[in-house]
């Protein structure tokens, strides 16, 4: 009686194995694929090789299933931080834009995450700003990416949870607004920003295209608008720079 209900048992096996494998196994093994993913990626941002580190989160974020929303958004952040280190700063912060639109639209953002993209989207658009200067741009084209960055710093010192937090956000507002009073001279004469790459080349060209097809998209609003900031015109007046 027990051989035939040890054996009745062991046919079952094979079945409930098939069973895990096509149902939590395959999440298992998905996970472990970007487990492995983010662990290439970490090892590449030690050695600053942002390429391969961007490639890798985004590797990691593809394998994970679509239930962890969480997991894949923090996985994106960092893709779109790495992206932006790696010079692809136009790629990055479109990236940057689309997850914080995505956060904001759900019905309880986490703010959190809100705060740690504006974080980035303000300091992407200042080193944007800079380098768009040095590339030769127009005020009103460099101007515009100035405005985004102050007024992402200065949403977050608003929102800041502890004085340390408002205070680094108000320095950073504070470095914008001299960015824009800054004599293109000056400029030229100072060093880039800590972490900031080295792309200026070509940027300006890049930034061109991309509001000319932000602009062909319908119901498509000025990032200004969606950050509640004021004009590249108010900005003028308040700088000296060109």
């Amino acid at each position: 009686m027990k051989k035939r209900l040890f054996w009745s048992v062991w046919g079952f096996v094979p079945a409930a194995a098939l069973v895990v494998h096509l149902g939590p196994g395959q999440e298992w093994l998905r996970r472990d694929d970007a487990a492995r993913a983010v662990r290439v990626a970490l090892a590449a941002e030690r050695d600053g090789n942002w390429s391969e580190a961007a490639d890798s989160f985004a590797r990691a974020g593809d394998a994970l299933p679509e239930s962890a929303r969480a997991e894949r958004a923090r996985l994106a952040l960092s893709e779109a931080k790495a992206r932006v280190r790696a010079g692809q700063l136009v790629e990055g912060q479109d990236q940057l834009e689309n997850l914080l639109d995505a956060e904001l639209t759900r019905p309880s953002p986490d703010a959190g995450m809100v705060r740690q993209l504006r974080h980035e989207l303000g300091t992407t658009a200042y080193w944007g700003a800079w380098l768009m200067r040095l590339d030769g741009a127009t005020p009103d084209e460099w101007l515009l990416e100035a405005e985004t960055s102050r007024q992402h710093f200065r949403l977050l010192a608003e929102d800041a949870l502890a004085p340390s937090e408002a205070d680094t956000s108000k320095k950073n507002v504070e470095a914008v607004i001299r960015l824009e009073q800054m004599d293109l001279s000056e400029l030229r004469a100072l060093p880039l920003p800590k972490n900031c790459p080295n792309c200026s080349k070509g940027l300006c060209q890049k930034k061109r295209d991309q509001r000319l097809s932000k602009c062909k998209k319908p119901g498509n609003k000025d990032a200004r608008e969606q950050i509640k900031s004021d004009s590249a015109g108010d900005a003028l007046k308040r700088g000296s720079g060109s």
